[in-house]
């Protein structure tokens, strides 16, 4: 029982002239060795984000120049406990938005910013290029010579660039066009329908209060998730910064 987590919940539920009392109890047990607990009092933004990041539990006896383990986001999580702190704001938990590549932000579109990678983002309409920061993808003017082919571009500056060597019907300002060249010269335009360049990556942020399971203010979820990993787990917040208690059995650890 030493490591064991024992969750004891009493509910009356249904209209007062129908009520009924359930209790019910569960003890949740490390399976074997790769079994690892993790404890975290956790900041939960607005922005939507990993919820279970650190190191274990180490409960086994371990020589004191033993390092903590890092949590992977492929371990699995056998057992997830949240208690919102907050006694205003609620937490949602919620599934991961799909990852998009520098190079395929949608222009008008908002994301989050989960890897900077070598993507300056600022050239894209971000404040800077921090991991969380959100922004409105904006295409960044391009100087001649850098053009990508096969991307939609609108000139901003003819300048001594012949746009009509790679793709534009002329060269006047305001023309689109398909960049079927680098292009010479000192000619700019700016990107049109996808923005970014580099190997950096940001995420749609997630519409919590329609896709994820709410946690009110001074409420708590205990669930088993057994097919789920930890990069599966996100949270944002209804507001600011919310604090949070999570309690997590991880399975499969290596």
């Amino acid at each position: 029982m030493a490591n064991d987590a024992s969750v004891t919940i009493k509910a009356t539920v249904l209209p007062d002239d129908i009520a009924k009392t359930i209790s019910g109890s569960v003890v949740v047990a490390p399976a074997d060795a790769d079994d690892k607990w993790y404890y975290k009092l956790t900041s939960v933004p607005a922005a939507s984000q990993a919820l279970i990041a650190g190191s274990y539990i180490d409960y086994t006896a371990v020589d004191s120049s033993t390092s903590s383990d890092t949590v992977d986001t492929a371990d699995k999580i056998n057992f997830l406990f949240i208690k919102n702190t907050d006694a205003a704001e609620s937490v949602y938990i919620i599934p991961p938005a799909s990852s998009v590549a520098a190079g395929s932000f949608t222009i008008g579109t908002d994301y989050v910013i989960t890897s900077a990678g070598t993507t300056d983002f600022t050239l894209i309409g971000a404040a800077d290029s921090s991991v969380g920061t959100s922004f409105t993808a904006a295409g960044a003017t391009v100087t001649a010579g850098s053009f990508v082919i096969g991307r939609s571009y609108e000139i901003v500056n003819a300048g001594t660039t012949d746009f009509t060597l790679i793709g534009a019907a002329d060269s006047n300002v305001g023309t689109i066009f398909t960049a079927t060249g680098v292009g010479v010269g000192d000619g700019t335009a700016d990107e049109e329908g996808v923005a970014g360049t580099g190997t950096g990556t940001a995420e749609l942020p997630a519409s919590v209060e329609t896709t994820g399971f709410h946690i009110g203010p001074s409420e708590a979820l205990t669930i088993r998730l057994p097919n789920r990993t930890v990069g599966d787990i996100h949270a944002a917040s209804s507001a600011g910064n919310v604090s949070c208690i999570v309690a997590a059995l991880l399975d499969d650890v290596a």
